[in-house]
């Protein structure tokens, strides 16, 4: 049997005292047989997988999130339901609750692995794995056409931060001139949260921050994730930067291979700099200290590159 209690798992906000069967309980599955935590990154949620009803039977994804964020709760749920209808592989949600005044989630749990393990597992297909990501976003952008969505995603451009005002303002006039339509975006398009199996997409996960608007922001902050996200402690960092350039062309490639030609990406590249910058810095607290596997060290690349791109770009 599993830990019955939360003690070690993870989520910086999680109770010590939180009784994860009685959770499960409470959204119609008693006596589940195993709850195994399931690392969440950067995010303010908590993640578990769950199995039930032995060999074979049902296995779901756990999600916690944040004391008080029932607006990320409700817009991730909005997201998943309005791709879904376009035929883009997201989990169902089979029930939700709230918990210490937390939201809580119970979805299926995909099929495969992240497209991050597949990598750490075959390096050797760094490319085509990219390419395989690269056309499922470009999917997800074609599909994706936003409808009733639109009142629950964030207000993207805005997330670059109230300092870069310059910037948000080209960035919205750029996007009104955009002859294509909107669409949702997911906004935290990476190797951790797209699954696959058998060379295919078998799921997108992690729906918290998305949006609906010009697909070129989506491009933008996937690249910037693939380019600056911090080299994980004890990796060989000259090596996984070179694994992440081979897959960062990929992609680059899977997705213009179906959504062609972006016009102006480097406006939007540079606002997703700015996102980069203000979503890491938010993760220091006032002393100085970061989440595990961050540190100051790792904004200066992303602040020069932010600083260039702005003065080419004639941005204040």
């Amino acid at each position: 049997r599993s830990l019955g209690r939360s003690a070690g798992f993870p989520g910086r906000f999680v109770s010590p005292g939180l009784d994860l069967h009685a959770v499960m309980a409470s959204l119609g599955v008693p006596d589940p047989d195993t709850i195994v935590p399931v690392a969440a990154g950067f995010g303010d949620s908590a993640n578990w997988r769950v199995e039930t009803g032995g060999t074979g039977g049902p296995v779901y994804a756990l999600r916690l999130f944040a004391e008080g964020d029932a607006r990320t709760f409700r817009r991730e749920r909005a997201a998943m339901d309005a791709v879904r209808d376009r035929g883009v592989p997201v989990p169902v949600v089979h029930a939700t609750t709230e918990v210490e005044g937390r939201a809580v989630m119970l979805l299926d749990w995909r099929p495969g692995r992240t497209i991050l393990e597949e990598l750490m597992r075959r390096p050797d297909l760094a490319w085509s794995l990219g390419v395989v990501m690269g056309r499922a976003h470009g999917a997800l952008h074609l599909r994706a056409i936003a409808s009733g969505f639109r009142e629950h995603g964030r207000d993207w451009i805005a997330w670059a931060g109230p300092e870069e005002v310059g910037l948000q303002e080209r960035v919205r006039h750029a996007s009104a001139r955009n002859a294509r339509p909107a669409t949702v975006l997911h906004l935290d398009f990476h190797p951790a949260n797209v699954l696959v199996e058998a060379g295919r997409v078998t799921g997108i996960i992690d729906w918290a921050n998305a949006g609906v608007g010009d697909v070129r922001a989506d491009v933008a902050r996937t690249a910037s994730i693939l380019r600056f996200a911090p080299v994980p402690p004890g990796a060989p960092r000259a090596r996984t930067l070179r694994l992440r350039r081979l897959f960062r062309r990929g992609w680059r490639s899977g997705h213009r291979r179906v959504v062609g030609h972006l016009p102006e990406m480097d406006l939007f590249d540079t606002w997703a700099l700015a996102v980069m910058l203000r979503d890491l810095g938010q993760k220091f607290d006032g002393d100085g200290r970061a989440s595990a596997g961050l540190s100051a060290a790792d904004l200066i690349p992303i602040q020069d590159a932010l600083a260039r791109r702005k003065a080419r770009l004639g941005i204040e």
